[in-house]
């Protein structure tokens, strides 16, 4: 789905393919400890719903800018898509992992960004998100360093469901 996200955003930056637009447009709203946004690429219109995390590890490096989102497409993509997006170059092993209260969700590697390994656990997650406290992510730079960030649930089912109404 990676493919779709930079197709549809029209862009190939070295930097995750929306934190960008998280860093140049205001959110259109916010609730609690998300916000939400509205993108256009190429005509499609794409509403996400994005969070930083309230604690990273280890706290000696340089995370760069990181960012939990959900994201809906208006037409013909994805419907609440998470993915992970950090301020360095990802590792593949061990693989990142995605943790709600004791559900856990393995991810994949696409340079700075991570998503869900398999579709079916999307939805799941985003279920999870929307229930739960927190949400865990842990991973592993390329050069080896393993990181970990929590990131609050507080206002995240406002949040994709105002995402969601924008991109009806």
């Amino acid at each position: 789905m990676k493919q779709f996200v930079v197709a549809a955003l029209g862009i190939g930056l070295a930097t995750s393919a929306f934190a960008p637009f998280a860093r140049a447009v205001e959110p259109v709203a916010r609730f609690k400890d998300w916000s939400v946004f509205i993108a256009e690429s190429n005509g499609e219109k794409i509403c996400f719903a994005s969070s930083v995390p309230k604690t990273a590890a280890p706290r000696n490096v340089d995370h760069g800018e990181v960012n939990f989102i959900v994201a809906t497409w208006a037409a013909g993509g994805p419907k609440a898509q998470p993915n992970l997006t950090v301020g360095y170059p990802l590792r593949n092993a061990p693989p990142p992992a995605a943790s709600v209260g004791s559900r856990k969700f393995p991810m994949y590697v696409d340079g700075r960004e991570a998503f869900i390994d398999r579709s079916e656990d999307e939805r799941s997650l985003v279920g999870e998100l929307r229930r739960g406290a927190s949400l865990r992510v842990d991973a592993a730079s390329s050069r080896g360093t393993r990181t970990s960030y929590t990131f609050s649930l507080a206002g995240s089912a406002a949040a994709f469901d105002h995402a969601a109404k924008l991109c009806q």
